[in-house]
């Protein structure tokens, strides 16, 4: 096989948005459907109507600000209120609403009265910070972090670690779980939605942490057109198109595309290019049948980094410069490939009530090949440069039908939300056989007799990742065989918001049943096993007044050994572990929301506990090592919102006191922290309109030390970054904004792993420009 570098082809979306002069899309970074609003006034999109009435496509078109955005609800969304599922959106003077209502159906009350701590990343906010990508979006929450991989532990996929535990096997696309190893994108989005605490009763299995919903975008009706081209320093070049066409007067079609190339600032040659399409065909808006059909693809080459070993003097990465970088241009890569179909059948029935149905079929591929850098046995200046990699492809079939809707039982509200799901995943995962021009295995590290092979401490500066690559590569290792999984699930579930005395008081309680069927296959050798679970969460949200909540919730967790596939080095079964206790845990919450300023402000805290039993940690090899008893205690802060007409701010603030409180079989590391998780994480971002057209702002984003591992003998140090935005609007149409992102060029670690870190992006300067039509 031919050695591949992603380092540089023609990017199809990206040639095709310089053709047609694409202007700049808001895409997933600004609001498709930003509206300038009366001042006082109440916005809403056209009421649906008979068929036969007039279109609401006049209506229904936004005009346009310099990215202030509502939190727009396609119009076939089913958590929408009224009978033809319109949604209102409140905007007080100038500014856009708060969000105040989760886009999942799942949701039976408003965010203020839901006694959960949940944080929604708006397409404003994207826009504000120019993210370009799921995680970059993420890392303006605090208590959100990402963890690394090599070759079994998500080599290089997105792994949020939210409150301390992982989770990247809680990701779902529309309320459906994405379970593949990918590389995620945000030019589709309409906005990401973060559950902190328990999510199994949500979405079945999965960690303490806390689950992530990403809402894509749907047509609507009405027509607009956004696009975006965005352009800087280290090679950045981006361009985006939303488009949305009403047909007739109750069907609608929209598009949406991306391409981006692009280095990483101060780590050249690392980076590279993408490309998507999003298209969306929605038939009976405004009716009381609707159907939407929507397809995903988007394709990503990089070269991968996985920058510095750890050093055993410092216990930090090792000292290297930022434009040092461990790779071989000639050799490594990172490729994703996603395909994702979606057919959402939407019915009114009668009064309130709505039935859904969605059929999602999710395909990702996930290939590379990386240089991992690491210590050679008993050395301390001899760094072996390892060949990690691996080929994993993951098909998802799921069903979900739901029934949402509000009646009433005496003097008692109730608002519910019930239905079944079944899925099938299946999961392979291979090896590429790397050998160097002696045709020695480098999964582990070659003889530094061979050109490449190593580096040494005292001449760094001698390794370049533009060095020829004179060895072989082809699939399939000898003696290591494909590992297949299969995972069939069933479940059923029901959601209930009961309120009384005028909605002062209000009951919140949910419980989920999951039925796993397991097997592994790998060779020779097959292994199965079968396991069914009940989660539920409970809570209770008091109202002194209508704008502020008090709440006290109660919530569980279960994941079975093996129901993860091969996404995370711990999700296949054995014979070591398939008869391993499963995870289970429980979190107990209280806290406080309030929507101030006529909704227009929007402040929550919260105190937390949670407690995980029967750990399951992986070792990076594929193995699971139960670590026992972990417990995370913690307080956290956030505000979304307008402090005035002209001044905005959004962040928070989260406190974490994680401990291994038993240490399994072998008793080890109690009272040490968990890895990956900082004590105290800050992000808060604020714009202040200077001008009518001209709105400056600034960023900071802290975090502190966080550990390499369990027994805490490894750590990246805290940092805090500083970042400035600027936004001048050209016309009412017509905005620029430039970013400049890590203003003082700090050195920090971005994904850390039990035997690397990886160095973040050095200061960089984009423009982009946007037209909204």
């Amino acid at each position: 096989m031919s050695s591949r570098s992603p380092r540089r082809r023609p990017c199809p979306a990206l040639l095709m948005a310089s053709a047609v002069s694409f202007v700049g899309s808001s895409t997933a970074l600004a609001a498709t459907d930003s509206t300038t609003t009366p001042k006082h006034g109440v916005v809403s999109p056209a009421k649906a109507s008979a068929p036969g009435a007039t279109t609401a496509a006049k209506a229904a078109k936004p005009p346009v600000t310099d990215g202030a955005t509502t939190h727009a609800t396609p119009l076939n969304s089913s958590t929408t209120v009224s009978p033809h599922n319109v949604e209102k959106l409140t905007v007080v003077g100038e500014r856009s609403a708060i969000v105040t209502k989760s886009l999942n159906p799942k949701m039976t009350a408003s965010l203020l009265d839901t006694p959960r701590s949940i944080t929604v990343v708006t397409q404003e906010q994207m826009k504000l910070v120019n993210a370009t990508s799921f995680e970059e979006a993420i890392r303006t929450v605090p208590g959100i972090n990402f963890r690394g991989g090599d070759a079994y532990a998500v080599p290089g996929g997105n792994y949020p670690v939210i409150r301390g535990f992982g989770s990247y096997s809680n990701m779902y696309i529309d309320g459906m779980r994405d379970s593949g190893i990918s590389s995620r994108e945000v030019f589709d989005v309409e906005d990401i939605e973060i559950l902190k605490g328990p999510g199994s009763v949500y979405g079945g299995r999965g960690g303490l942490g806390g689950q992530i919903n990403i809402t894509t975008k749907k047509a609507k009706l009405g027509n607009f057109l956004t696009t975006q081209l965005g352009f800087g320093t280290a090679d950045y070049k981006r361009g985006t198109l939303d488009i949305n066409r009403q047909i007739g007067n109750h069907t609608a079609f929209r598009f949406n595309a991306m391409g981006d190339d692009a280095n990483v600032a101060g780590r050249g040659p690392i980076g590279g290019y993408k490309w998507g399409v999003a298209p969306s065909l929605s038939f009976g808006l405004g009716t009381p049948t609707r159907l939407t059909l929507g397809y995903y693809h988007m394709y990503s080459s990089d070269l991968p980094d996985y920058s510095a070993p750890y050093s055993s003097t410092t216990h930090e990465p090792l000292a290297i410069p930022r434009s040092t970088v461990f790779a071989l241009q000639n050799r490594d890569f990172e490729h994703s490939t996603t395909d994702m179909g979606q057919v959402i059948l939407e019915r009114d029935l009668w009064k309130s009530f709505v039935f859904r149905n969605t059929l999602q079929w999710t395909s990702t591929q996930y290939n590379f090949i990386a240089t991992n850098p690491q210590w050679k046995s008993g050395s301390t200046d001899t760094i072996l440069m390892e060949a990690k990699s691996g080929l994993f492809h993951t098909d998802n079939f799921q069903e979900q039908a739901m029934v949402s809707g509000k009646f009433k039982t005496g003097f008692i509200h109730h608002s519910v939300n019930f239905g079944i799901e079944v899925s099938r995943e299946r999961s392979t995962r291979n090896e590429y056989y790397v050998r160097d021009a002696q045709g020695n295995n480098m999964r582990n590290g070659g003889p530094c007799s061979v050109a490449y092979n190593c580096v040494y401490t005292g001449s760094l500066g001698a390794w370049s990742p533009y060095s020829p690559w004179n060895g072989s590569i082809s699939i399939g290792e000898p003696g290591v065989p494909i590992l297949n999984t299969n995972l069939t699930t069933g479940s059923a579930y029901a959601f209930d918001t009961m309120s009384m005395l005028d909605d002062r008081i209000l009951i919140n309680g949910g419980v989920r049943f999951d039925r796993f069927m397991n097997s592994t296959v790998q060779g020779d050798y097959g292994i199965a096993n079968n396991q069914s679970f009940i989660n539920y969460q409970a809570g209770i949200v008091y109202k002194p007044i209508r704008p502020v909540s008090v709440y006290f919730s109660y919530a569980t967790a279960s994941n079975p050994v093996g129901v993860n596939g091969v996404a995370n080095g711990l999700g296949t079964i054995s014979s070591k572990n398939y008869n391993a206790a499963p995870e289970n845990g429980q979190n107990i919450e209280v806290g406080a929301k309030a929507d101030l300023l006529h909704e227009r402000l929007s402040i929550t805290g919260a105190l937390f506990m949670g407690r995980l039993t029967n750990a399951q940690v992986s070792d990076g090899f594929g193995n699971t090592v139960n670590a026992g008893t972990q417990r995370v205690r913690g307080a956290e802060i956030s505000i979304a919102g307008a402090l005035t007409k002209k001044w905005d701010v959004f962040g928070g603030w989260t406190y974490l006191d994680s401990t291994i409180t038993n240490g399994g079989p072998t008793g080890a590391n109690v009272g040490k922290r968990f890895p990956y998780t900082p004590a105290n994480s800050v992000t808060l971002w604020t714009t202040y309109r200077v001008l009518p057209r001209f709105r400056v702002g600034g960023g900071l984003t802290f975090m502190s030390r966080r550990y390499a591992n369990a027994a805490n003998t490894a750590w990246v140090p805290a940092y805090t970054r500083f970042d400035l935005v600027a936004n001048y609007q050209i016309m009412p149409m017509l905005d620029l904004q430039a970013n400049l992102q890590n203003l003082t060029n700090k050195l920090y670690y971005d994904r850390i792993y039990t035997n690397y870190s990886r160095i973040a992006a050095g200061r960089t300067l984009t423009f982009q420009l946007t037209l909204h039509m």
